[in-house]
């Protein structure tokens, strides 16, 4: 008579190598095992929700193993569940198939867990048994308050993606992330770290027909399953018409148009800032100094709030302060974006200097290049791109003086009268809500609806030849505001 049990999480297809494992599962479980191996068809699901044995079981299973040979999402979210239930997981890959190697390199998280590959039943069946010891994965659980949201963004972000992260921004909640930009691979422990920390996790699924959605889809399940195991509040939101997988499709957010996603954000904040607010206390193994040792993140973005504590201000730091330059580059990795936060906080420190930082999404460039620019000519082309920046910036150095003097002006009349003019004058569409890049989307879409306006059917005007803009159209189509009185 077993006592204790184990649960083995792998997808139904290929057919081959889950019929390999269900033969090993059998071959292990011989009479006078004291623990038992059970498959994820074994469950008893009628009348109930079909993921709530998967979910009790890997709760109190001895340990969990996992077939990726072929990556799936759900086995993905079982992982993170099982490893935030602080529960030993066992990854094992049949080196009889190439199945999703390349994807996992891609992907990350698996390869840094580590795993044991088989070719048969028998090996399979070895493999288990000479695992005595199913000690889990030690992590710390404590809120990081200074950045309390995780989010895991995609490689390619529409203006859905952008969206929610401008009303995070909105909602004046700090946030780390992983960024596909900035980051090539989602590490397991960096995942497993981020969301122990976490008072808010956010991820987005994405339709199958976007470029690298399975990297996506993949990344965003295993940290679903970390958060939802450790109690975290979790926020996975997809398009309304994307079927999402089993394991999650009662807690996901559906949303039809990318405007829906505000009203979403809403409600999660609250619960955000509920969970913030509850006493959590930090539960580690027993410390020691290489445990205890922290490098900071690799993503400078990841480490704002305390990067001023260890930041090395080199020369280079000191030459920009200064002045002495105003262009930065170097490899990936090299410090630029530390550099430009450092001498950003400490300009604005002095509460005189007004600081514009800007960071555009390359992704509303391209959009407006595909829509508009291919099709001028090279002068207007030029001048449009020229005249689009000093417009933005104006634009945004105003945004920013209205910001910084809202409270300010009301108790200095020096300041009344100019700020309630400039106000006015300001105002609109633009100036309403959200971060750069939501205002930035609005421009866009603004110059692009006024230039089929004016010019029709693009495909037809670029058979006959590319439009050659006067100084004074392309004043007309831009600009929302008179830019000599801006």
């Amino acid at each position: 008579m077993t006592n204790e049990r184990a649960f083995f999480a792998y997808p139904g297809a290929p057919f081959e190598v889950a019929q390999t494992i269900r033969t090993a599962i059998a071959n292990y479980n011989n009479p006078g095992r004291s623990l038992a191996l059970e498959g994820w068809e074994k469950n008893d699901i009628s009348g109930i929700p079909l993921t709530a044995p998967i979910f009790g079981k890997i709760s109190t299973c001895e340990f969990l193993a996992a077939d990726i040979t072929y990556l799936n999402e759900n086995v993905a979210f079982e992982i993170g569940y099982a490893i935030g239930s602080k529960k030993r997981c066992l990854l094992f890959v049949n080196s009889t198939y190439q199945g999703d190697r390349a994807l996992a390199q891609s992907i990350g998280i698996f390869d840094t867990l580590g795993f044991e590959q088989y070719d048969t039943s028998e090996k399979l069946v070895k493999l288990l048994r000479s695992h005595q010891d199913f000690k889990p994965l030690e992590f710390e659980v404590a809120i990081n308050h200074q950045q309390p949201v995780y989010i895991v963004e995609p490689d390619k972000k529409g203006d859905a993606q952008l969206l929610l992260v401008s009303r995070i921004k909105k909602a004046r909640w700090k946030y780390r992330s992983f960024n596909p930009d900035e980051e090539v691979r989602l590490s397991a422990m960096d995942a497993v770290r981020h969301v122990s920390q976490s008072a808010g996790v956010i991820a987005m699924l994405q339709p199958h027909a976007i470029v690298k959605s399975r990297e996506q889809n993949i990344r965003a399940m295993f940290v679903a399953g970390l958060a939802l195991a450790l109690e975290v509040p979790t926020l996975l939101i997809h398009p309304h018409d994307f079927v999402p997988p089993l394991d999650v499709r009662d807690i996901t957010k559906k949303y039809r148009h990318p405007d829906d996603i505000p009203e979403v954000i809403q409600a999660f904040s609250l619960e955000i800032t509920e969970f913030s607010q509850k006493a959590r206390e930090a539960k580690s193994a027993t410390a020691t100094l290489l445990t205890g040792l922290s490098v900071g993140d690799p993503t400078a973005e990841n480490e704002m709030t305390a990067l001023s504590d260890y930041y090395l201000a080199t020369d280079e730091f000191q030459r920009a302060l200064r002045g002495e330059v105003n262009l930065v580059v170097g490899r990936k990795g090299s410090g630029k974006t530390a550099l430009f936060l450092q001498v950003r906080d400490r300009i604005r420190s002095n509460k005189q200097n007004v600081v514009v930082d800007l960071k555009p999404e390359g992704y509303q460039l391209v959009k407006l290049k595909e829509r508009i620019l291919d099709f001028l000519a090279v002068g207007a082309q030029q001048h449009l791109i020229t005249a689009l920046w000093q417009y933005i910036l104006l634009l945004e150095i105003t945004y920013k003086v209205l910001e910084k003097d809202r409270e300010v002006h009301l108790r200095d009349h020096r300041l009344t009268e100019p700020y309630r003019k400039l106000s006015a004058f300001y105002g609109g569409e633009y100036a309403s809500e959200g971060d750069f890049r939501e205002r930035l989307i609005r421009l866009s879409d603004h110059l692009i609806t006024e230039f089929f306006r004016r010019f029709g059917n693009l495909s037809t005007t670029a058979e006959s030849g590319r439009i050659n803009m006067t100084t004074n159209e392309i004043t007309e189509l831009l600009h929302r505001h008179d830019i000599r009185e801006l």
